[in-house]
């Protein structure tokens, strides 16, 4: 009875030393990163979305705000003299790289949510290329909105004075929020606990191994009784 027991002993605990050996390490995420990157994509959706862009004062414009919904349907012909072509390529420029910018913030807060053991994606999550990204794009829009304020402000045809507005203060919003979450990810402040590997363990486990196997040799093996009929 007691050969058994130092048998089934040696059985769970070498079938629990090799669970251990093989078990898959956890995909770690990054939740203060992911936050940032989730504010930062919603600060790019709703500039999108923002009219007000520019603000127009000092001439009868048909509008006193400008953003990018001049750049669809016939609003980019009618223009009063309060912009021009140029302007309107300028404010096409912005939102591809403004649809750029959510892309890659999407993607950066995916990889921080939920993780991953690509090797490929993994480079990107831990570089922080997407929010690296969004910090260039962010900035890139910024200049090329000061581009356009020059542009207005200089149009002979009408005296024209151009203010900054919404639009791209939330730019400026968002490619912050991209910064501060490229930080974080960088830094690897996860605000998860650490737990460290306790070394007793293992050693606890080989040392009842060892015990085990000396139990077994001290019992001579016990042979089954003859059958007698």
């Amino acid at each position: 009875m007691n050969q058994r027991l130092g048998f089934q002993n040696v059985i769970n605990g070498r079938n629990n030393h090799y669970r251990l050996g093989v078990q898959k390490p956890e995909v770690s995420r990054n939740i203060p990163s992911a936050f940032f990157g989730l504010v930062a994509t919603g600060l790019y959706i709703v500039s999108m979305a923002e009219p007000n862009w520019f603000r127009l004062e000092g001439a009868l414009c048909s509008t006193e705000h400008l953003g990018l919904y001049i750049i669809f349907g016939s609003q980019s012909k009618h223009s009063d003299g309060c912009w021009n072509v140029s302007i309107v390529e300028k404010l096409q420029i912005c939102a591809g790289l403004s649809f750029l910018a959510i892309i890659s913030s999407v993607l950066q807060f995916t990889l921080d949510l939920c993780g991953t053991s690509n090797r490929g994606l993994l480079f990107v999550w831990n570089n922080s290329l997407g929010n690296i990204t969004s910090v260039l794009l962010s900035i890139s829009i910024m200049c090329i909105c000061y581009w356009i304020s020059v542009d207005a402000n200089n149009l002979k045809v009408t005296k024209v004075t151009c203010f900054l507005d919404i639009g791209f203060y939330l730019i400026a919003a968002a490619g912050i929020a991209a910064f501060i979450g490229c930080i974080l990810n960088l830094l690897k402040i996860t605000c998860e606990k650490i737990v460290f590997p306790v070394q007793s363990n293992d050693n606890e486990l080989q040392l009842q191994l060892i015990h085990d196997d000396n139990e077994i040799e001290e019992f001579p093996p016990v042979f089954p009784p003859v059958y007698c009929p």
